[in-house]
């Protein structure tokens, strides 16, 4: 299979990634009495449905007003998260579990090397450009591996 843009990684070196994770995940319920999260599953049309709504947004805009990146946050789904209204759809048993964010990213005006998070709005009222959450939870769903 050819790659054109994509730099793969190898199964040997993804499982040298994920398992220097695993080894530390006693870490999380004993230390910060979080409930181990080892990934995190996104359905592919949620993922291009995402991308698609990124492409709309940039269509005729000038480059620095345009979305150019992806940042992943993570994330804790304490109780507070669970009792917000934008949490009220959050299955219960992810309290305390690990989650992740993704949100799009601009250039920052002031330093093209830089890449901030895309907000619309004034500050207190300002919410991303585009983000998803709300993927599924490795355990404690059992649809994972």
């Amino acid at each position: 299979m050819k790659f054109h843009f994509l730099k793969p990684i190898s199964k040997r070196f993804f499982d040298m990634l994920r398992g220097a994770h695993e080894k530390k995940k006693y870490i999380y319920d004993l230390a910060f009495g979080l409930k181990y999260t080892r990934s995190v599953w996104f359905k592919l049309d949620t993922i291009t449905t995402f991308l698609k709504e990124v492409e709309e947004f940039n269509e005729g805009k000038p480059p620095e007003e345009q979305i150019n990146g992806l940042r992943i946050y993570f994330g804790i789904y304490t109780q507070d998260v669970l009792d917000d209204e934008e949490g009220s759809d959050i299955k219960k048993e992810y309290k305390n579990h690990l989650t992740t964010s993704i949100v799009t990213t601009k250039v920052d005006p002031t330093n093209p090397q830089k890449y901030i998070d895309f907000f619309i709005g004034e500050e207190k009222e300002a919410i991303l450009a585009l983000a998803i959450n709300h993927g599924t939870l490795c355990p404690p769903d059992d649809i994972c591996p």
